[in-house]
């Protein structure tokens, strides 16, 4: 017979047959019930067949159904299926038991051997089989669970791990074999890991608990002997869990009860009492294939930055759409990098910032849609731990998130006492329209029974009889953190005296370790949270690898743990309480010099320019600690020099390079206020007396209040700013700082060129001219020529503008030559050159200059200054009448520079897009629009207040009767007086063609 026509049997998992690698379809159930049968149980009569099949019918009509089934399998397998008289037999066949069973010893178990025999081959209306059916599982479940055991014995000289393997699958077959459950014991504490076989033994006993039995004395003995006998030494506490089963029970039974829906378990406690472990006993107990499980951190150490706790939660969703190949939307992308650091590599696009109104409503709606098509179909568990900790934005994105959540859910939250009638109002009052449950968790100590039971697991019986049934509960008032400290301390030192503070107990065991390993929990205490051993290596100035030795030793203490994070180790305190022990017992010099010479190796992965949020807190935290404050003021106003430039400067005088390598998100005027804020707090608080020398703080002053008013002029808060930069400018001429001097001239020219101010703006241009030659800033003599040129343009001098901007270019031009490229510098005359050729009427000359700006930015990856090119591309167009085009510049501006690297932008975009909204006859996003045009024109020149008055004389016009009251809230004046606005602003620009289409338009 050829072996293609060989039948596979699959008695494992759900029954099913195989041929030829493809499973074989049958015409009804019962014949496939019946070549099971006879597979199983050999040659069996026509009679016996249509007994257990047919046994509800009668003897005429059974004997029909056995003929079809005969018949119909005959055709379908007529190399397999014999029929001879009144017998019926298969032929050429297997099963997989016979394959399982013939594996080889060194091979890894096939995880269906764990599934039920036979599933789904019951027959409701033949009871007779289905009583068959019930032996024959118990036989096949036999067969296996007899082979393991068979392969089991084969490893008594090989491999430790395979053989654990072996009986950990016996034990899952038969949970209740004793003889199974000490030898996997057995296994466990030869490999070195006696945590596993005492969870083991627990679990075993759980199990037996919960069937209303106990494990016999033999068994018991057995066990303790086998625990007691393994070095105790290695037996990690951290991973044990003990008590809370009423917690625990409770959770799983709503668990079950809420699987649609959502449950919201919010555990309290004092420090120390378990709210860690509980978490995760119920997450390992609940996880299983069908469920997703996120978790949150808040910050550990340092300033908590707006969502702030999030950013671990936003990391994990964003690995898993990239192993799971899944795109992330643009727009979701740009949201997301907006606030959360260490995204992968092609989700490093930062969005426009948002209002402070919408931009929780955004993130969360994002983030819970990103979970609800990663986890469909699936429930997810998500673990908030140390809320109290939280800041107040993230305890709000909890809020919109959970209300956009649409898949079942576990929550479980964690907080200290005080903090927990916050977290339940805060629950009740969020509208949920999932059925749901909220459980109040809190957590109490042990009683002395459990007390005395926990250290029974631990402790030899001999140990607990030197002292009293009371002792421990009595010392550790049945706070698990202390009560472990206790045991570990006696397990040790079995006369050791225990009365002592949980500070004092574990600086006893501080004291037993080398001063090396010292050096290393002192300055781990330091850190504030988890550390690479490279980092602690480099903040002790040694070598690495002599360090890994203590590390293990303190591992194998149970003093630290070891977290994995992206295939990077991290190692931290075992408990909280326990760091801050360590760190409160260290002197003050030593902790300042730790806390400096973290700082130090910190401070060498640390770039203003590159968005890594934690790692600027925790260098601002550990500067602040360490009395470091010129170089926490330094750090600080680096990162206002870069938000400026990015967010609140048009053309910054920045080379591309450092541009393109900046990865700060666009920050909106209430961040950067912060940041000004955080910066006068610290001068506030040193003063000259603690930074020691005053030429230093008078430089640091000059430069906080030269980055000050360039931030007020660029909002329009002309007064405040020119205050602000005139106190820059006296205490830069103090001493004599040429840059910070440039830079205060920049801002007056700036305020000039807002408020069109020709005669003030060439004057501080030749300001500018004449330090800038003195000292070869060629790029500042560009950006003082291109000032000249724009007050040229002001007086309506064209022809001598263009002169003037066209030098201005020349000089940017020579610094590329020199490989020093300012791209947007150079671009800004251009662009000035296309608005005069587009007042003068040639909107085809503008908008070649326009698209030329465009193109080049596009080409060197500058894409804020694109959207800003494409806008007024976008404004030629419309002087062309060429709406197709208008509408491409306009989607791809406004995509560009609310996807984009960070850049500052004009009004003209938004004002330009309102218009281009009308023509969509999309009236609510023409209103979005003009408000965000409204917020940018506080400074605007006269020819952005033309564009915007223009814009909203379109709204009004072509707005229907549907739309008055929306636009009411608005726009409260007729078209005609917008138009006419308009139409004298570009009057006075000289701009008489766009003044008159407007006329011609409106009026």
């Amino acid at each position: 017979m050829d072996k293609q026509d060989i039948l596979k049997f699959h008695l494992l998992g759900k029954a099913r047959i195989e041929k030829n690698g493809e499973e074989l379809t049958l015409p009804f159930k019962k014949a496939e019930a019946l070549l099971f049968y006879i597979a199983l149980e050999g040659i069996s009569s026509r009679e016996k067949i249509a007994g257990l099949l047919w046994g509800d019918k009668g003897e005429r009509e059974a004997a029909g159904n056995i003929r079809n089934a005969v018949y119909q399998l005959k055709k379908i397998l007529p190399q397999n299926f014999c029929s001879c008289g009144r017998e019926l037999s298969l032929c050429c066949f297997i099963t997989d038991v016979e394959e399982l069973c013939a594996l080889p010893a060194e091979c890894t178990l096939p995880t269906v051997i764990f599934e039920e025999p036979l599933k789904n081959l019951e027959l409701p209306s033949s009871p007779e089989f289905d009583e068959w059916l019930r032996y024959t599982k118990k036989d096949i479940k036999d067969k296996v669970v007899k082979y393991l055991k068979e392969r089991s014995s084969i490893y008594t000289a090989g491999p430790e791990s395979m053989k654990a393997e072996t009986l950990s699958a016996i034990l899952k077959l038969e949970p209740f074999d004793e003889d199974t459950l000490l030898l996997l014991m057995r296994c466990y504490i030869s490999m070195k890991t006696p945590s596993k076989a005492l969870s083991l033994y627990r679990t075993f006993c759980e199990r037996l608990e919960e069937d209303g039995a106990a494990p016999d004395a033999s068994l018991r003995q057995s066990a303790q002997k086998l625990l007691a006998d393994s070095d105790g030494n290695t037996l990690h506490m951290n991973n044990f869990f003990y008590g809370r089963n009423c917690e625990i029970n409770e959770i799983i039974g709503n668990a079950s009860r809420y699987s649609g829906g959502m449950l919201f378990c919010c555990i309290h406690g004092e420090a120390g009492i378990g709210k860690t472990a509980l978490v995760n006993r119920a997450v390992k107990l609940l996880k299983d294939e069908n469920v997703e499980l996120f978790s949150t951190l808040p910050l550990p150490v340092g300033e908590r930055f707006r969502y702030s706790s999030w950013n671990e939660f936003v990391r994990q969703i964003t690995k898993k759409y990239n192993d799971r190949a899944l795109s992330i939307g643009g727009d979701s992308i740009a949201i997301l990098s907006r606030y959360f650091y260490d995204l992968p590599d092609n989700m490093q696009i930062r969005g426009a910032p948002l209002s402070p109104e919408r931009e929780v409503f955004a993130v969360g709606h994002t983030l819970a849609m990103l979970v609800n098509r990663l986890c469909a179909g699936k429930r997810i568990m998500l673990i908030f731990e140390d809320l109290h900790w939280y800041d107040e934005h993230s305890l709000a994105l909890l809020r919109i998130f959970i209300m956009k959540l649409r898949l079942p859910a576990i929550f479980f939250l964690t907080s200290r006492p005080e903090f927990s009638d916050t977290i339940i109002k805060f629950l009740y009052n969020i509208k949920i329209e999932f059925h749901h449950c909220l459980m109040d968790i809190p957590l109490p100590p042990f009683s002395k029974d459990e007390t005395v039971s926990y250290c029974r697991y631990f402790l030899k019986e001999d140990i607990l009889e030197k002292r009293n049934k009371d002792y421990f509960f009595d010392k550790s008032e049945g706070i698990p953190l202390l009560l472990a400290e206790m045991v570990r301390k006696v397990r040790d030192h079995a006369e050791a005296d225990c009365s002592v503070a949980l500070d004092k107990l574990i600086m006893s065991r501080f004291e037993e370790l080398s001063v090396l390993q010292r050096d290393i929990l002192s300055c781990l205490s330091v850190f504030g949270g988890p550390a690479s051993a490279e980092n602690i290596a480099a903040a002790l100035s040694m070598p690495c690898e002599n360090i890994y030795e203590p590390l293990s030793d303190l591992l194998c203490r149970d003093m630290i743990r070891e977290i994995e994070s992206d295939g990077r180790f991290f190692v931290d305190f075992s408990h909280e309480n326990i760091k801050e022990s360590v760190y409160r017992s260290l002197s003050g010099f030593k902790r300042i010099y730790l806390h400096k010479s973290i700082a130090k190796f910190l401070s060498a992965k640390y770039y203003p320019h590159v968005w890594k949020p934690e790692l600027s807190a925790t260098l601002c935290y550990h500067y602040k600690i360490a009395g470091e404050d010129v170089k926490l003021l330094e750090q600080r106003l680096e990162e206002i020099y870069f938000d400026l430039n990015l967010n609140h400067i048009l053309f910054p005088l920045i080379e591309d390079g450092v541009l393109l390598e900046c990865s700060m998100p666009f920050s909106n005027k209430i961040d950067t206020e912060e940041k000004f804020k955080a910066v006068t707090q610290v001068f506030e608080r040193c003063g000259e007396s603690a930074i020691g020398d005053a030429r230093l703080l008078r430089r640091l002053k000059a430069s906080y209040y030269a980055m000050y008013g360039c931030y007020l002029i660029s909002w329009g808060e002309y007064t405040a700013g020119i205050n602000a930069t005139n106190l820059a400018s006296r205490l830069a001429e103090q001493d004599g700082l040429l840059e910070i001097s440039l830079h205060c001239l920049e801002n007056t020219g700036y305020q000039h060129l807002q408020t069109d101010n020709a005669d003030a703006l060439k004057k501080t241009a030749k300001e500018i001219l004449h330090y800038a030659k003195k000292k070869g800033k060629d790029k500042h003599i560009g950006l003082a020529l291109r000032f000249i040129g724009t007050a040229y343009m002001i007086e309506r001098d064209y022809d001598t503008a263009i002169t003037v901007f066209r030098e201005s270019v020349k000089i940017f031009e020579k610094l590329e030559c020199e490989k020093k490229f300012y791209t947007l510098n150079r671009l800004a005359p251009h662009c000035y050159i296309g608005e005069i050729h587009q007042w003068r009427g040639d909107d085809e000359l503008a908008k070649k200059e326009f698209e030329y700006c465009t193109a080049l930015c596009m080409e060197r990856g500058l894409f804020s200054g694109q959207s800003h090119f494409q806008a007024h591309a976008a404004d030629a167009a419309l002087g062309l009448g060429d709406n197709a085009l208008f509408h491409r510049h306009i989607k791809e501006s406004t995509l560009s520079f609310e996807s984009s690297r960070g850049g500052c932008c004009t009004p003209v975009l938004y004002s330009l897009k309102a218009i281009d909204d009308v023509w969509e006859r999309d009236i609510a996003s023409a209103v979005r629009s003009l408000k965000n045009a409204d917020f940018l024109i506080t400074s605007g020149r006269k020819s952005w207040r033309a564009v915007h008055e223009m814009s909203k004389a379109y709204v009004v016009k072509f707005s229907d009767i549907r739309h008055k009251r929306e636009l009411l809230n608005h726009l409260k004046m007729p078209c005609e007086y917008y138009a006419n606005n308009a139409a004298s602003l570009y009057e006075e620009l000289g701009a008489h063609k766009r003044a008159d289409y407007i006329k011609r338009q409106f009026l």
